[in-house]
């Protein structure tokens, strides 16, 4: 979206683009820079992204749904369910849930909003950002065959399925602060299956200092080492 200009001409933009979305792709993508890519060619992808403009239901750009729609298909050859952490409207986990087929989708978030955050770490993110989201909107949303709901502060909420939560071939964690990053990782890692996959959202943020120090202190004395994507995405391949 073009810098610089006022709330109604914004608003007027965002819905000439979402028309523009559903009528011509191809020309959408030219706008935000995406040309002569093999997206072009992926209708399935374009519905689902035009979908979630729609909705206003995604803080991610096209190049980070298209990060999670690739890399999630690919970690379906390896054994695992699936999961995000941080789920806000709905619009990653509606991604990976049309990505993950007949695989189970965990969603861990407060549906009210941030938790409590470090001042010195997280220097942008105040507890109850993102409180525009509830329980009930994003099961309407995703859905709730083959996907599960923990509604709360992410990792109590964990306590008490630890047999249904063993194995993952693919997380997405999407928290914006420190703590929540770091208390990702470590209730994670130890279950992503070989070869599984765990990204994350704000890596690369200006804003979010605290995800990458989270994934600095952790990795320190691991063997993986962490990717860093466009736009603000991270990866990590469990070996």
């Amino acid at each position: 979206m073009p810098l610089g200009i006022s709330n109604p001409l914004r608003r007027a933009w965002q819905r000439a683009t979402d028309v523009l979305w559903h009528r011509s792709p191809a020309l959408a993508l030219s706008l935000q820079n995406v040309r002569n890519n093999t997206v072009l060619e992926d209708p399935d992808f374009l519905a689902v992204y035009a979908q979630l403009r729609r909705d206003r239901a995604a803080l991610l750009t096209v190049r980070e749904v298209r990060n999670l729609w690739t890399f999630g298909r690919m970690a379906l050859s390896v054994p695992g369910d699936f999961a995000e952490v941080g789920v806000f409207r709905g619009g990653g986990a509606k991604v990976l849930r049309r990505v993950c087929g007949d695989r189970t989708l965990h969603l861990f978030d407060t549906f009210s909003g941030m938790p409590e955050t470090d001042a010195e770490r997280d220097t942008h993110v105040r507890a109850g950002d993102f409180s525009a989201t509830s329980l009930e909107s994003v099961q309407r949303y995703v859905g709730t065959d083959r996907t599960r709901y923990y509604p709360g502060f992410f990792p109590a909420t964990t306590s008490g399925h630890e047999e249904a939560l063993s194995r993952f071939a693919f997380v997405h964690l999407d928290v914006d602060i420190y703590q929540s990053t770091l208390d990702g990782l470590r209730f994670f890692y130890p279950r992503l299956s070989p070869g599984g996959m765990l990204m994350t959202h704000d890596f690369n943020a200006l804003s979010c200092p605290g995800v990458p120090q989270a994934y600095e202190e952790f990795f320190k004395d691991k063997p993986e080492r962490v990717i860093p994507l466009w736009d603000s995405q991270a990866l990590v391949v469990k070996q």
